[in-house]
Parts: structure tokens; sequence; C-alpha cells
């Protein structure tokens, strides 16, 4: 059990074996909005794990002051319990099922 800005989050008792499970996407569409000059830029990210530090998230969009949204469906590998980690230096939300589960870096509380 591990608890982190006041969500606690639990194992699953054990099973025979997890499940594998073969996912049917590319990806998620990412689109990128780059607020100095308006512009739009869309995509198929296969995964969202990036690390810009100083530098650009695609060709036309500058190194700061954007914003990206992934839009999609998440298949997991298993059937098992995963964990979402969000770093960011200009605040971050996440939805999940159309429901709110981080604003800028706080939890809230899902009672799904």
């Amino acid at each position: 059990m591990a608890t982190f800005d006041h969500v606690t989050v639990a194992l699953p008792p054990p099973t025979e074996k997890a499940e594998r499970i073969t996912g049917t996407g590319d990806g998620l569409r990412a689109t990128y909005f780059d607020a100095a000059s308006g512009k739009l830029t869309s995509r198929i990210d296969p995964m969202v794990d990036f690390d810009w530090d100083v530098g650009s998230p695609a060709e036309g969009i500058g190194s700061d002051r954007f914003s990206a949204r992934w839009e999609g469906f998440l298949e997991p590998q298993f059937d098992e319990l995963y964990a979402i980690h969000i770093l960011s230096d200009d605040g971050a939300r996440l939805w999940l099922d159309d429901q709110p589960l981080s604003m800028d870096g706080r939890t809230t509380r899902r009672n799904k």
C-alpha cells in the first residue's frame, strides 16, 4: 500500500496469472497549441512519455507557452492495477472517463 497526495493505492489480491491484453490502436491523438502564434498541429503519439526541457514538442510549436492534449482510449497490457503519473513544470490536468482526476497537480476524489 502507498499513499501520495492523500491518495492511497493498494494492490489487489494476487490472482493466478494476469491476462495479457493486446491493444488495437496506434496511440493517442495529440494536439499541440502554440499560445504565441495560435498555431495548432496534430499527430498520433504511440506513447506519452516526453521530456521537452527547453525543446519544442512539434515543428512550428514554440518551446515555451504551448499546451498539449492527448485524446483516445487506454488499453492496459495486463488485467491488473495501473498508476498514471504526471510531471509538469507549468501545471497539468488529467481527465479519465470524462472525470477530472488531477487539476494543476492536485488530486481529486473519484467515486467510481
